[in-house]
């Protein structure tokens, strides 16, 4: 067999663990077992995420992980030059603690000016365009040195098509992998027309440029195939990422004593309150008590939901629970009545969520609070797995009622082929076609130019 070898340029990668890591992380675990060698190439320095040294124990050792300087242009990335290990990988990150309502005036303005300067002038297309060029550098030796013809890059970040253009110049061939329909979603592009124009630009190098494109989210592909026509549709590949159920738990004791359902993952400030007085009033109705656990980043989800919770009155129903390791996550899980998905009704329906993922794949009751049509709905619809909270407030506290009174179990009926899809073996099976394809057709044509 021809050799098979892949370079995986990512500045999100293990031990870092949030939603952006896994899908390119499992790719880099299971492809060496369909006989591919994986390097990977990722920043040196972690800025802003938790981490999760499991992450990289669990990889297999033939999977070569390399690191190229990144410097974040921002004041915190001058304190890291500056103090070596401050923020480096490793590194012990402060424990969470609520903002003070007590900050003065002039420094919230001065906050707010900072971050405006960065958007306008130093994220520009974003803030890892100074990893760019010696991610280059580093890529083109590995790939010379490692006799590797392909290479895959993983967007968001918009940087990332530089960074494909110019490995694409040297004669590799491209996968640009992109997770979420980058220009669809306004907390994903800047809101100064500059920057704007440079992330558009970006996504045209990636579309037009790459010899194959892979998303994770099928609309995604419908909107690229809207916005560049039939050009790109043969190169565009929609390969959900999967659930790795080696990380599932094998024991078998809940984490609490008592009946809940789960939330995980970012509660950003577009789902608003609708889901939570849609609860509150359904617990007043119902006989039965719930609690719903909300488990992710309590930087960010604590400002966020805990004016909500005290305003409704759901301190002892709704607890918010910090970012746990991924198999630690699964457990709770695994053991939850249902899986929540709270969206909102007009917001993200060309996603599909990474954790939706997981709860697909595990058959797990999704109630969901999302748009029709949706990403999501579809795959909810399909796996029969969907509890959607349709309606008027009355008409979706009404079945979230019925729900805690009845069991989740009682309004979903699993359809196991669909989700089967969803596991890691699809997503690794579909991605090396993907790349077998790549290497076919830059051997073909090296041949015919020899």
């Amino acid at each position: 067999m021809a050799h098979r070898s892949i370079l995986i340029v990512t500045p999100h990668f293990a031990p870092e663990s949030h939603a952006a890591v896994f899908r390119a992380y499992k790719l880099a675990r299971h492809l060496p077992a369909m006989g591919w060698e994986v390097h990977v190439l990722t920043v040196d320095t972690n800025y802003n995420y938790l981490e999760d040294p499991q992450l990289i124990a669990a990889l297999p050792r033939n999977v070569h992980i390399h690191r190229a300087r990144y410097i974040e242009p921002s004041l915190r990335g001058l304190r890291r030059l500056m103090r070596k290990g401050e923020f480096g990988s490793g590194a012990k990150k402060p424990p969470f603690s609520p903002p003070s309502v007590s900050a003065s005036a002039s420094k919230t303005a001065l906050k707010s000016l900072y971050h405006r300067l960065l958007a306008r002038f130093l994220f520009v297309p974003d803030a890892f365009w100074t990893w760019t060029n010696p991610a280059i550098r580093a890529a083109k030796k590995i790939m010379r040195e490692t006799q590797t013809e392909v290479f895959m890059t993983s967007a968001p970040p918009y940087s990332m098509a530089k960074i494909g253009k110019a490995l694409k110049k040297e004669g590799f061939k491209w996968l640009a992998d992109m997770r979420d329909p980058m220009l669809s979603d306004h907390r994903l592009t800047s809101s100064y027309s500059a920057v704007f124009s440079r992330q558009k630009n970006a996504v045209d190098a990636m579309v037009l440029g790459a010899d194959a494109v892979s998303l994770a989210s099928s609309s995604a592909g419908l909107l690229l195939s809207d916005q560049y026509g039939a050009r790109v549709s043969s190169k565009l590949h929609f390969i959900p990422t999967g659930l790795d159920r080696a990380l599932l738990p094998r024991q078998t004791q809940a984490p609490v004593s008592e009946p809940y359902f789960v939330f995980s993952g970012e509660y950003l400030p577009q789902y608003g309150e609708e889901f939570l007085r849609a609860f509150a009033d359904a617990l007043k109705q119902s006989k039965q008590s719930a609690r719903l656990y909300l488990i992710g980043r309590l930087a960010i989800n604590a400002p966020i939901v805990q004016p909500i919770i005290d305003r409704l009155g759901l301190q002892d129903s709704v607890i918010l629970k910090d970012h746990l390791p991924q198999s630690e996550l699964y457990v709770w899980i695994a053991h939850a009545q249902a899986a929540v998905l709270i969206g909102a009704t007009q917001f993200r329906w060309a996603i599909l969520y990474a954790k939706l993922i997981d709860y697909l794949a595990m058959k797990k009751p999704v109630i969901a609070l999302v748009p029709d049509p949706s990403e999501a709905r579809k795959w909810l619809q399909r796996t029969g797995l969907g509890i959607f909270l349709d309606g008027s407030l009355t008409e979706q506290s009404a079945l979230l009622a019925r729900v805690v009174e009845e069991g989740p179990s009682k309004f979903v009926q699993p359809v196991p082929r669909e989700c089967e899809r969803f596991g890691v073996e699809h997503q690794v099976r579909a991605f090396s076609e993907v790349l077998d394809s790549a290497l076919q057709s830059g051997r073909t044509n090296h041949h015919r130019a020899a």
